[in-house]
């Protein structure tokens, strides 16, 4: 566990870069609740919207991810700015989205 003054790593992998941050044991950040930082006004998405409203949402609202719910509120999903990325990437390769999948 942690013991005052041991210091901790942790390291994720973010957008295929890794990313690292160094703490001490006391510092607060280590036991600040997840509730504490989150962003408190939740966009969300239908699995049935196009993909343009989710684009047109990330960018109205400046945010990175958006929830894909179900009509009873279940996430079944999230549509991210990496995502986004990746779709522009397959047009771009292949001329449209549909061409990925035609064999």
């Amino acid at each position: 566990g942690l013991r005052p003054g041991k210091r901790t790593q942790a390291t994720a992998q973010r957008s295929g870069k890794r990313v690292a941050f160094e703490a001490d044991a006391q510092d607060p950040l280590l036991k600040e609740r997840v509730s504490g930082v989150m962003s408190p006004d939740m966009h969300v998405i239908s699995p049935s919207a196009l993909f343009v409203d989710a684009l047109g949402m990330l960018h109205e609202k400046g945010i990175d991810g958006i929830p894909v719910t179900t009509p009873e509120g279940a996430v079944c999903g999230i549509v991210t700015a990496t995502d986004v990325l990746r779709l522009f990437r397959i047009v771009l390769n292949f001329g449209t989205f549909e061409t990925q999948f035609v064999v």
